[in-house]
């Protein structure tokens, strides 16, 4: 990962407290991408999974989300337990320090419906983890028992540190498909070329252009990133398609179809990649 974005989440990491469903919503967007529809084969997949072992504790499976700074405050005083301040810092210390005793309930206070009232908190934005929520409405019948320790950022975060975020890798969790992967590629390829449409009119070295400089490196990063996250052979085949617009324009437009993306496949692409004939298509 790279190293300005680990320096941005371990600077926004605020901590982790055990959310409710309704506490969060997972209604994000972005001028790139949107949150996926729930999937229910995936749910099913992940109560399976809870049923085997119910491994919420595990920093692994946590859920991410981000909140801004006001609305954290206000979940102080589900941990504020002394006389400290009311401040980010405090609160940021006060969880560090649950995170570090033995009993795990208490490693990650419980936000519970009363004192969410009084609190008068915002639901946060989940950025990871929408499944699990689904599928642990399934796995426990008490509405107490469906908490799941989410790991709190502040806004603003960047669009590369939330791609970050947004990667499911731990074993509990939904990953997304080669289609999404590649849609979410494609939008933020877009992206940089308007930036570098954008610079082309702005006068070099005004502070603009550092500014779109900085957006749209920031965007290449996350376009990297999300080459990634495809397997070894998909990821060489990404690449190639990258390379050639017209097949690249051709599978986004498949891509952008929830059924026919959800069964795209790039690592059976050699043979028709290998070809290198002239593409056209017409919709």
């Amino acid at each position: 990962m790279n190293a300005l974005i680990i320096f941005e989440l371990t600077d926004r990491y605020l901590g982790t407290l055990r959310l409710y469903s309704y506490q969060t919503t997972t209604d994000w967007s972005s001028d790139v991408v949107n949150n996926r529809l729930l999937n229910a084969k995936g749910v099913k997949q992940l109560k399976d999974s809870l049923e085997a072992n119910d491994d919420r504790w595990s920093e692994g499976n946590h859920m991410v989300a981000t909140t801004t700074p006001e609305n954290a405050l206000k979940l102080w005083t589900v941990v504020k337990a002394d006389s400290r301040e009311n401040t980010i810092a405090a609160f940021r210390d006060v969880l560090a320090e649950h995170n570090n005793v033995v009993n795990t309930t208490e490693r990650f206070p419980l936000v519970d419906r009363e004192t969410w009232t009084i609190a008068g908190c915002e639901k946060l934005v989940l950025q990871s983890g929408q499944h699990r929520f689904a599928a642990v409405a399934e796995f426990r019948s008490e509405e107490k028992e469906r908490w799941w320790p989410v790991k709190i950022y502040l806004e603003p975060v960047s669009e590369a540190a939330l791609t970050r975020l947004r990667q499911n890798v731990s074993i509990v969790s939904l990953p997304q498909s080669d289609g999404e992967r590649f849609l979410h590629l494609v939008k933020y390829r877009m992206l940089e070329e308007r930036l570098n449409g954008q610079l082309l009119q702005l006068l070099a070295g005004s502070e603009d252009h550092r500014f779109k400089i900085s957006q749209r490196d920031n965007v290449r990063e996350t376009q990297r990133m999300k080459v990634q996250e495809f397997s070894a052979g998909s990821s060489t085949r990404v690449k190639q398609i990258l390379q050639r617009p017209a097949l690249l324009m051709a599978l986004y437009a498949v891509a952008l179809i929830p059924a026919l993306g959800e069964l795209l496949k790039f690592s059976p692409m050699g043979e028709i990649l290998a070809l290198r004939c002239q593409e056209v298509y017409t919709f």
